[in-house]
C-alpha cells in the first residue's frame, strides 16, 4: 500500500509540474474513455482527488488549477469511425486548495468537485433515457439539419421523443417501424440515409460506373482479408477502426506487390521482356480505381438505381417523404 501511495504522489507531482509549465492534462472523468451512448456515467472520485492534490501543489507556487470540461457527442455510437462528432466546451472553473491533512475537508471538497464536474458535464453532453436510445439513434441517422450541430440536434431529438412517447407511444412505434424499413432499404441499396437529396445524377453514375466497380472488384481481396484478420464480433468497438486501417494498409501493400509481380512475369512471358513502366502505370490506375470505389461507390449505386427506376429505390424515396411528414408532426422541434 505504501508503494502504491508513493506512486500516486509521484503522479500528482508530475501532473502539477506539467500543468505549472503551461500544459494541459486530459482526464476521462467517467473512468472509461468509451463512455456510454447519450448517457453520462457516474463520475469516479479519482478526477476530484487528482484535482485537489494538484491544486495544493500548485498553491505552493502561487498558481491555481483551472478545470476545462469538454463533452463528445457521436451521432452513431456503434460505428464511431463512421460517425460525425461534436466537441463542446464549458466555462472553466477554479479548484480551491484545501488542507490535505484534514480528511473531513478533503472528503467534502472531493464530493463538491465531483458534483460540480457532473453538473458541468451534463451541460456539454447529450442525455437520452436508455429506453429511447433505439428510436433516437434511428431518427438521428435519418435526420440532418443545416441549422444545428449534432449536439444541439440530438438534444432536441431526445427532448421531442421523450414528450412524444408520453403523449402518443403508438405513433412513436409506427414511426420506428417506418424508420426500420427505410434504414434497411438504405443498407440494401448501399446508400446513406437521406442521400436521395444529394447531387448523384444518372450521368455521373454512368461515367463513373466502370472505374468504380472495377476498383471495388480489384480490391475485394483486401476487404475480405481485413475482415478476416479483424472480425467485428471479436474486436472491441473502440479499436475496430484503427485495427482495420492498420491491417488494410498492410494487405494493400502485399496485394499491390503480388499484382505487380504477376503482371511483370506475364509481360515477360508474352513480350520477352519486363515492361516496368506499363506495370507501374497499371498498378497506379488500379489504385486510382480503388480510391474512386471507396469514395463514390454509394453515389454510383444511387445514380444507377435512379436511372433504372428501381422499385426498391422508389419505395425508399416514398418512405423518406412520409417520414419527413410524420416526424414534422411527432417531433416538431427536431
Amino acid at each position: 500500500a505504501e508503494g502504491h501511495m508513493s506512486d500516486n504522489v509521484k503522479t500528482f507531482e508530475l501532473a502539477a509540474d506539467h500543468i505549472a509549465t503551461g500544459h494541459a492534462l486530459g482526464i476521462f472523468a467517467e473512468g472509461d474513455s468509451r463512455g456510454n451512448q447519450w448517457n453520462l456515467l457516474k463520475l469516479k472520485a479519482g478526477a476530484a482527488q487528482i484535482a485537489l492534490q494538484v491544486a495544493e501543489i500548485l498553491h505552493k507556487t502561487d498558481k491555481r488549477l483551472n478545470i476545462q470540461v469538454g463533452g463528445l457527442t457521436y451521432t452513431n455510437w456503434d460505428q464511431p469511425f463512421k460517425s460525425s462528432v461534436t466537441l463542446n466546451f464549458a466555462e472553466p472553473f477554479i479548484v480551491e486548495p484545501v488542507n490535505l491533512e484534514d480528511r473531513s475537508a478533503v472528503r467534502s471538497a472531493r464530493k463538491a468537485i465531483t458534483a460540480q464536474l457532473t453538473d458541468v458535464m451534463r451541460g456539454v453532453t447529450v442525455h437520452i433515457p436508455q429506453e429511447h436510445h433505439g428510436l433516437a439513434g434511428k431518427v438521428a441517422e435519418f435526420y440532418s439539419s443545416e441549422h444545428m450541430n449534432d449536439f444541439e440536434r440530438l438534444r432536441q431529438v431526445g427532448h421531442d421523443i421523450e414528450e412524444a412517447m408520453a403523449q402518443d407511444p403508438q405513433q412513436c412505434a409506427a414511426l420506428e417501424n417506418q424508420l426500420d424499413e427505410y434504414l434497411q432499404l438504405a443498407n440494401e441499396l448501399l446508400v446513406y440515409p437521406g442521400e436521395e437529396r444529394g447531387a448523384s445524377s444518372p450521368i455521373n453514375g454512368l461515367l463513373l460506373a466502370v472505374p468504380t466497380y472495377l476498383g471495388y472488384v480489384l480490391h475485394l481481396p483486401i476487404i475480405w482479408a481485413t475482415r478476416l484478420a479483424v472480425p467485428r464480433e471479436k474486436t472491441k468497438l473502440h479499436a475496430l477502426g484503427s485495427k482495420r486501417v492498420s491491417w488494410g494498409i498492410l494487405f494493400s501493400i502485399l496485394w499491390y506487390a503480388i499484382v505487380a509481380v504477376v503482371a511483370l512475369f506475364a509481360t515477360s512471358k508474352w513480350s520477352g521482356q519486363m515492361r516496368w513502366p506499363w506495370v507501374g502505370l497499371g498498378v497506379f490506375a488500379m489504385a486510382c480505381c480503388g480510391v474512386l470505389a471507396s469514395r463514390k461507390l454509394r453515389h454510383v449505386n444511387l445514380a444507377l438505381r435512379r436511372l433504372a427506376g428501381s422499385s426498391r429505390f422508389k419505395r425508399y424515396i416514398q418512405l423518406g417523404e412520409q417520414l419527413m411528414e410524420r416526424m414534422s408532426s411527432i417531433l416538431p422541434s427536431s
